[in-house]
């Protein structure tokens, strides 16, 4: 068996400056398949200058002898540059015969897309031109996202919500099976149109760097966010791992922290995206340069280390960050949003309030970070709910089983 992968999650450049490789690695399901061919079809719109050019021919890597990796650019010509629009088409024409031609050289046996938009409608056109079955993993309840940010989730390149509601529902319509990380994000995907013998959840369990499966007792070191960071072990240490985007409702941590009551508390947040900037100036208004710490983005090897030794994680709205926080075994606050319910059970290994309710989640912090007993329960228990819903071969064996179905439908 042969998997080809369009995922436009990460480039390259970024798999290896954050250590993600298990991300990657993870896609051959311990051997099931023999070859994963990973494609980000425009990953220079992501890279810095010194990864590449944005414009020109796509790149192939070949990460060992397992798994291999294309990434695209947005543009095919650099003198094309003042159109872009049709400079990336011609790059994705491109691109998308170079993988026919691979689909078909190779005997790839199915194709894989990360998200019901961009990748799926190129996996559905392999699909249909090379007649190999795709499967469609939804990495997100985007109707949920759009009501939070009313606004379209690749606007650049479907300009209206509207356009991409006909693409989601044509591709659900048309994809041989569907995965999700939670039962949140696979209702969103029956809601719109799949069929409901052809959906299955599969967590983020195997997608976790190994380092987070160490149990956190082996993981504590109580200097190691002093000789770090030079926080002074006095501190009760607040984190938020993921992007900083509206969609993960990172504006609401500033007044979180400031409603907190206990003293001698400090707030890291870890990560990048496009709020970085105005979460830097209010942090500054705010006099809290000293006590929120935005640390950029942190490698794999880093957060193994450092979870473990923080007393609470906010989760705002996060993803595969919360599955790491809960194998770290540190105590969940978070709003009842998205995928949290499913791991945080309310009062026995964390505390959840509604989305958006700021002072009720600073009162949670605040019980948890004051109740050592309270924090040694959530912690035990929230280290076993990982390993029982999360544990990573369980989770390949759901999704080898899936790809079995979809090969005894179409009698591969």
């Amino acid at each position: 068996m042969k998997l080809l992968m369009i995922d436009t999650s990460y480039s390259l450049e970024d798999i290896k400056n954050k250590k993600l490789y298990q991300a990657i690695y993870s896609r051959d399901l311990g051997g099931f398949f023999k070859k994963v061919i990973s494609v980000h079809p425009f990953a220079s719109l992501v890279t810095g200058k010194k990864w590449g050019t944005k414009y020109g021919k796509y790149k192939k890597y070949k990460l060992n002898s397992r798994h291999t990796f294309i990434e695209g650019r947005i543009g095919r010509f650099s003198y094309l540059s003042f159109i872009p629009a049709v400079n990336f088409l011609l790059s994705q024409i491109e691109i998308f015969f170079f993988l026919k031609k691979i689909i078909l050289n190779e005997k790839i046996s199915f194709i894989k897309s990360s998200d019901p938009l961009y990748n799926s409608l190129l996996a559905y056109l392999l699909s249909r031109s090379t007649k190999i079955p795709f499967l469609v993993r939804v990495s997100g309840n985007l109707d949920k996202i759009y009501k939070d940010t009313k606004k379209p989730i690749m606007k650049k390149l479907f300009f209206f919500r509207f356009i991409e509601k006909i693409i989601e529902r044509f591709v659900f319509k048309n994809a041989n099976f569907v995965v999700a990380p939670n039962s949140d994000n696979l209702k969103y995907a029956f809601k719109n149109g799949l069929k409901k013998n052809k959906g299955e959840i599969v967590r983020y369990g195997s997608l976790i760097y190994k380092k987070h499966l160490i149990h956190p007792k082996f993981r504590k070191n109580i200097n190691f966010l002093k000789k770090e960071l030079d926080i002074d072990k006095k501190y009760k240490i607040l984190v938020y791992v993921g992007r900083l985007e509206h969609v993960k409702r990172v504006m609401d941590l500033i007044p979180i922290y400031k409603n907190i009551k206990t003293k001698f508390v400090k707030l890291l947040i870890i990560g990048s995206g496009s709020l970085e900037n105005e979460i830097k100036k209010k942090i500054k208004i705010n006099n809290l340069e000293k006590d929120i710490l935005l640390l950029g983005e942190k490698d794999q090897n880093w957060l193994s280390k450092g979870l473990p030794n923080c007393s609470c994680f906010i989760a705002t709205h996060t993803g595969r960050a919360l599955a790491e926080a809960s194998f770290a075994g540190l105590p969940v606050a978070g709003y009842d949003i998205d995928w949290h319910s499913e791991i945080i059970e309310h009062d026995f290994n964390g505390l959840l309030t509604k989305p958006g309710y700021k002072k009720n989640l600073s009162k949670l912090i605040d019980q948890i970070i004051n109740d050592k007993n309270l924090s040694r329960k959530f912690s035990n228990n929230i280290r076993l709910k990982a390993e029982y819903l999360l544990a990573p071969k369980k989770i390949e064996k759901i999704e080898i089983q899936c790809f079995k179905k979809i090969a005894r439908l179409k009698k591969i």
